[in-house]
């Protein structure tokens, strides 16, 4: 009964009133593309040997609309060596690590895990240096065909989000998007496009900022860390992997950052993929039970950086 009463509710969301009432997904003009890495993707990532990887976008707008979707779903990155793949296998392993993930017995094979709650990736354009979470896309009323579909519910970030959108460029492709071709669709909005978008990895970083958390029997996804971070709230972390290596932030209670730097590769010693893991990663073929000393790390710690476009309230 909870399911039926819950898709009588996404239906009368959609005829209720004149507004379109769709999903949206990357559009032109959005500064990241989001996805979610679940240890399945992280699992095919470290596997691969190819220089190309196609991640598939992930809504984290905590919202669902029955009534059709817009954008684009897929993005192919190329160009990717061993350094990159090492660096956002071993930011996986680390990250997932200090909370741990949900996993569930799926019905048709009960000796098989997946994870519920993947970790939250956003990527964006190597050099990005705005507010995390935020689309900057001040285009989003004719591109979204007048649904923003942002990542926070409070108020600040979102006006943040309109304002400071022509500040930043979108996340650069390979080959450039007709800013509303995906809405030529006979006027009506009712599915993805089905063009592969293409970018080169070293114009790109992946910033972890997460864990999914779900809702509406897991068709809505937010992740509450994102406001945690816009806030420069205590003991808050995050993680940018970048084709050399990862920088890992971490704020104090006095709302500033400290900022670690490791570059890949890292040390047996130091990893923390697991053994059985490592094959693929270009990682040494074991690794020792103990974590880092902070000895091997080339770049010192910085602490006390405050973030240039995140004002704490």
């Amino acid at each position: 009964m909870k399911i039926l009463a819950f898709a009588i509710s996404l239906l009368l969301g959609c005829l209720a009133g004149t507004a379109q009432a769709h999903n949206n997904y990357f559009l032109p003009g959005d500064s990241f593309f989001s996805v979610s890495i679940t240890r399945d993707v992280i699992k095919k990532w470290m596997e691969s040997s190819e220089p190309e990887f196609e991640f598939s976008y992930s809504r984290f707008d905590g919202q669902f609309m029955a009534c059709g979707n817009i954008g684009y779903t897929k993005l192919k990155v190329v160009g990717i060596d061993a350094s990159f793949r090492s660096a956002l296998s071993e930011a996986y392993w680390r990250y997932s690590s200090n909370e741990r993930p949900l996993y569930r017995l799926e019905d048709d094979n009960p000796k098989e895990l997946s994870q519920v709650n993947g970790i939250v990736a956003l990527i964006y354009n190597v050099d990005f240096d705005g507010p995390l979470g935020l689309k900057l896309n001040e285009d989003w009323q004719a591109q979204g065909a007048g649904r923003y579909c942002g990542l926070f519910e409070t108020a600040q970030p979102v006006v943040a989000d309109w304002q400071l959108g022509t500040k930043f460029p979108p996340l650069k492709l390979d080959v450039d998007l007709a800013p509303l071709r995906h809405l030529q669709s006979g006027g009506e909005i009712h599915r993805t496009m089905d063009t592969q978008l293409t970018a080169t990895a070293k114009n790109l970083k992946v910033v972890i900022v997460g864990f999914s958390s779900q809702d509406g029997y897991s068709v809505m996804q937010t992740c509450p860390n994102l406001q945690r971070i816009y806030d420069h709230e205590d003991r808050t972390e995050y993680v940018i992997v970048d084709p050399k290596g990862i920088t890992t932030f971490s704020c104090n209670e006095n709302g500033l950052w400290k900022e670690e730097r490791i570059e890949m590769p890292v040390s047996e010693r130091n990893s923390w993929i697991p053994k059985a893991e490592q094959a693929g990663t270009g990682q040494p073929a074991t690794r020792s039970e103990s974590k880092s000393d902070g000895n091997e790390n080339p770049n010192p710690e910085t602490e006390g950086r405050s973030h240039l476009w995140v004002v704490r309230p």
